[in-house]
């Protein structure tokens, strides 16, 4: 713990107030940090930040709270990232667990859930599946594709517009596999399903890529680690020091895209779907690997929010050649 004591000797402040001032002035050289301090109480107590918000300045805080609090602060001083000092991320509206061991969740990945949306509701007999996601990690993908093909809606808060026919009903059989290598992954992962209560709708397996027993997927969905080795100097100290090297880093950043590619033929269906995130700068020499093979076709490329080049849509042929 950086400079920060929460031994049983040291005097805790008891007030509201004099615990957010506290905390935030130990938060002091972070942007934010009377936000952040709320935000970290509130997860110590296990409320709301509106709780905290609304409650009176003089409402007594118990002892372990602050403790666990300052602890938490401690951490993030320390380099750990947000997400893991909280143990939580959101994805598309929702709040998964996620912690040490397991990627955290950036938005670049909604568009890709986004562009399989699209193509679904262009397309509704996909819903049917099966559906793949590889690389799982703390299982977004997987979970938010289950949720959506129940409800009908990519959005909690946005109107139903897959057609009720198509949608996924328990207890039907499982339409969704998805795999990761990393059994602390899986299990932040399946921790996850238990809590948006969709275990039965997704079959997890500890795999290399491809989920073992599956028929052909209709469609396949994929954040393959795509930076490269040599790039690993370039990121923020807080990833490379505390996110899972295998969930980043691959070769020259094409290795796992290459496997997948070259093995896309024997799991995929004919006409069926292979949706890539990818690095911005990645667009154009991924398209050149498609054009190296035959079963394959380049649809389009999909921008994230802020413009660049991030998803890739690809189409396995009809037939080969």
């Amino acid at each position: 713990m950086t400079g920060i004591k929460t031994d049983s000797s040291a005097v805790l402040p008891v007030r509201l107030d004099q615990v957010l001032h506290r905390l935030a002035h130990c938060l002091s050289q972070e942007t934010n940090a009377r936000h952040l301090a709320r935000r970290l109480l509130a997860r110590a107590w296990q409320c709301d930040d509106h709780y905290l918000i609304a409650a009176r300045p003089d409402q007594p805080v118990p002892p372990g709270v602050t403790t666990e609090a300052l602890a938490m602060a401690g951490q993030l001083i320390g380099g750990m990232p947000l997400d893991y000092v909280l143990g939580e991320s959101w994805f598309l509206g929702r709040r998964y667990e996620v912690g040490p061991g397991v990627l955290i969740p950036r938005p670049d990945t909604e568009v890709l859930l986004e562009t399989a949306w699209q193509l679904l509701l262009t397309s509704p007999v996909l819903a049917a599946g099966p559906w793949f996601d590889l690389g799982t990690g703390s299982g977004i993908i997987a979970i938010s594709l289950a949720l959506a093909l129940q409800s009908g809606k990519l959005l909690d808060d946005s109107p139903a517009q897959l057609p009720p026919a198509y949608r996924l009903r328990p207890p039907q059989a499982c339409r969704i596999w998805a795999t990761d290598l990393s059994q602390t992954a899986l299990t932040y992962a399946r921790q996850n399903s238990r809590l948006h209560h969709v275990e039965p709708l997704v079959c997890w397996q500890q795999a290399d890529l491809w989920p073992a027993g599956a028929p052909p997927a209709a469609v396949v969905l994929s954040n393959p680690p795509y930076i490269a080795d040599s790039e690993r100097v370039q990121l923020d100290p807080a990833v490379i020091d505390y996110e899972p090297a295998e969930a980043l880093f691959a070769g020259d950043g094409l290795t796992v895209y290459r496997r997948i590619m070259t093995e896309a033929g024997r799991h995929i269906k004919p006409g069926g779907w292979l949706i890539l995130e990818h690095g911005y700068q990645q667009a154009a020499v991924l398209r050149k690997l498609v054009e190296r093979y035959s079963e394959l076709k380049f649809i389009k490329t999909v921008q994230d929010y802020g413009g660049r080049d991030r998803v890739m849509v690809i189409q396995r042929c009809q037939s080969d050649g």
